[in-house]
């Protein structure tokens, strides 16, 4: 799928894009750090630092990463200022400890992934990151948005 990104010249773009967490599911797939997307996959660990995250009492969970300029966050040719996962309906939400004898600055790269369910209507998924947290949220979506700055 080709993607015309000149119509967001000299703006800021903010793009909805497919998230094919079918690709990444299970154990037996192993985690990752590549979200694969409907325009191609998007670089978490080595490409975007973890900027944090927003639980919104209407049930919403947005997990936002941010490009930084030594590294190029990109999906295909197109370089990315930021990317956010949206959880809907948020059934669970569970946030274990950073480990306190790493550094803070480890808490911005994400190690890893795992989609530990998928069902239409249903998600689970458990994020790890170098500064020993974990994000594990069980939702009933989640929708990926991009920013592109022209």
């Amino acid at each position: 799928m080709h993607v015309d990104w000149s119509y967001w010249e000299g703006t800021c773009m903010r793009r909805e894009l497919d998230v094919f967490l079918s690709e990444v599911y299970g154990l037996a797939q192993g985690p990752s750090a590549e979200l694969p997307t409907s325009l191609g996959k998007i670089d978490l660990h080595n490409c975007a630092d973890f900027d944090g995250f927003r639980f919104l009492t209407s049930g919403s969970l947005m997990l936002t990463w941010l490009s930084d300029e030594t590294r190029m966050l990109a999906v295909g040719a197109t370089r990315l200022s930021r990317v956010e996962l949206t959880f809907s309906s948020v059934e669970r939400l569970l946030v274990l400890a950073r480990d306190p004898d790493m550094p803070k600055s480890e808490d911005k790269t994400l190690d890893s992934f795992v989609v530990e369910h998928l069902s239409p209507g249903s998600c689970r998924l458990r994020f790890t990151f170098w500064g020993g947290a974990e994000i594990d949220v069980a939702a009933a979506g989640v929708r990926l948005t991009v920013e592109y700055d022209a």
